[in-house]
């Protein structure tokens, strides 16, 4: 009954945003920071969310991270943006987890802050995302009420030691398909600096050809989502950049 709720009330909030609105790809060095995601409608990007809740009503659909670590990973020199991976966290649930990307769409890989954790092999990246629907409030766009949780310090950054464990773990257990989803630093930006934002919330996706992508959000520091109003655009960051086997470690 409550995944049933969980998923009408996505419906719901893909409907109120009509009101308020406003392929699978390799790395190449054809591609500038521009293209790589833009801001969309709300109302298409919470389609697409709610078609991929309807395909797994029991499973987790969405991955918060707080803005100290998003601009831990996107400030390293050299970094245009971020690519999530699809994980499995510790329990086995889908998870994502992030790494900043240079200029040509490769992962960057020289470590830039010496205090990550399993740094060997260098690299920086973050992990432990905040899940949905476990950690998610009231005021959520997908959610009903939960324990009382805070985005401001939520994902830990680690090296690439673990971040290669975690990818290539999941790409066994999913041999094909997207494994991950780059967003240049322009669209993060854009949702980023929106007021009172504190993280992002990573919503999956499944588009009309059942793709798999990520749509996101700004979120505050109660871990709502930041909506369409008269104060705040309520920007929604999506078109996101796939690959698959050419992002493996």
């Amino acid at each position: 009954m409550k995944k049933n709720l969980f998923t009408a009330a996505l419906l719901l909030a893909a409907i109120v945003a009509c009101q308020n609105d406003q392929s699978q790809l390799s790395p190449t060095k054809n591609l500038t920071v521009s293209d790589i995601g833009k801001l969309v409608s709300a109302s298409e990007a919470f389609s697409q969310a709610a078609s991929y809740q309807q395909a797994d009503p029991a499973g987790i659909f969405a991955v918060a991270y707080s803005r100290t670590v998003i601009e831990s990973v996107l400030n390293q020199p050299g970094a245009i943006g971020i690519r999530l991976y699809y994980v499995n966290d510790a329990t086995g649930n889908r998870s994502l987890s992030l790494i900043g990307i240079d200029k040509n769409l490769n992962n960057i890989s020289t470590l830039h802050q010496p205090n990550a954790r399993d740094t060997d092999a260098g690299g920086l990246a973050a992990s432990s995302g905040m899940p949905c629907p476990q950690h998610c409030t009231s005021t959520s766009r997908t959610s009903l009420p939960t324990d009382s949780v805070t985005i401001k310090n939520k994902g830990n950054l680690i090296g690439m030691g673990l971040m290669r464990e975690q990818v290539n773990a999941y790409a066994t257990r999913n041999p094909t398909g997207s494994r991950a989803i780059a967003f240049g630093r322009q669209v993060l930006t854009d949702v980023l600096t929106q007021k009172d934002c504190v993280g992002l919330r990573f919503y999956f996706t499944n588009t009309a050809e059942t793709t798999r992508n990520l749509i996101f959000v700004g979120i505050n520091d109660q871990s709502d989502d930041i909506r369409a109003t008269a104060k705040s655009p309520g920007y929604v960051g999506g078109n996101g950049k796939p690959c698959a086997e050419d992002c493996a470690f």
